[in-house]
């Protein structure tokens, strides 16, 4: 009985989607894609810099300072987030930014600031 009522449940979720016309599954359409990019990559590029942080933390010893660079920074909102071009004084901007907020002075360094 419960096999059948799921059947049934299945068969109308279908016919609805049909009926719809397929617009729930519909892909993005160029420029809404784009704009979707645009509008989440502030956020992406926060979330890249704190994975990159975290990482490097995790492969440095006790005796030395966790290296952040700003190529993984790019490297991982390439890849994980999906951003296409990541400028490289934007990722910098950046990592400077998490590198403050999570007091990574005290254990980490990164080439995010310029050099003097």
């Amino acid at each position: 009985m419960a096999g059948a009522l799921c059947v049934v449940a299945g068969l109308l979720c279908v016919l609805v989607g049909v009926r719809a016309g397929g617009r729930a599954v519909r892909p993005f359409l160029p420029g809404r894609e784009a704009r979707t990019r645009v509008d989440r990559f502030p956020g992406d590029a926060r979330r890249a810099a704190d994975m990159a942080i975290a990482q490097a933390r995790r492969r440095a010893t006790r005796a030395e300072p966790a290296v952040v660079r700003v190529a993984a920074v790019i490297h991982l909102a390439t890849t994980q987030f999906g951003q296409p071009c990541v400028p490289p004084p934007l990722a910098a901007a950046v990592l400077r930014e998490r590198y403050e907020a999570r007091g990574c002075r005290r254990d980490c360094v990164t080439d995010a600031y310029p050099a003097h």
